[in-house]
């Protein structure tokens, strides 16, 4: 099954160490999302942890991955499901024009969301974007998420 990876796991070191198995498909996006924070993360300094979350006219792009069996236990412990996030199957369109079926985490939200996530974890997110040649303007919107 293929993953759509649009926070943290869009780091390609930190998604080999995650899901040694993980075979990178291509860059797509999700159109009608945006990536929003409405977690505090216990090991990010309790900071805001990346989802998704539906926008018209907006979008949210990321990295495809195919992972394996083992892959996807270890990322459902990573991302601590069912209590902190759950898995939704998306339809992401591909850079190369084709639509394909991948599951990724959306966030089950916490009381007093949104919430601004850690300098730290913002730089991940901007160094995976960045990594896997995302758009110039999408990393541009990345960076002007406000963080603490």
């Amino acid at each position: 099954m293929n993953y759509f990876a649009y926070g943290s796991n869009m780091n390609l070191d930190q998604m080999r160490y995650r899901c040694p198995g993980a075979k990178k498909i291509g860059n797509g996006h999700l159109n009608s999302y945006e990536i929003c924070f409405p977690r505090k993360s216990s090991s990010r300094q309790g900071k805001g942890v990346a989802s998704i979350c539906e926008k018209a006219s907006s979008y949210v792009e990321g990295v495809v991955f195919e992972l394996t069996s083992a892959d996807w236990n270890s990322l459902d412990r990573y991302e601590d499901v069912p209590d902190s996030y759950t898995r939704k199957l998306v339809i992401v369109s591909m850079n190369d024009g084709k639509e394909i079926e991948a599951e990724t985490y959306t966030a089950i939200p916490m009381e007093g969301y949104p919430f601004k996530p850690s300098k730290p974890y913002m730089d991940l997110i901007i160094h995976g974007a960045e990594e896997n040649g995302l758009s110039r303007d999408y990393i541009e919107k990345l960076k002007n998420i406000e963080f603490e």
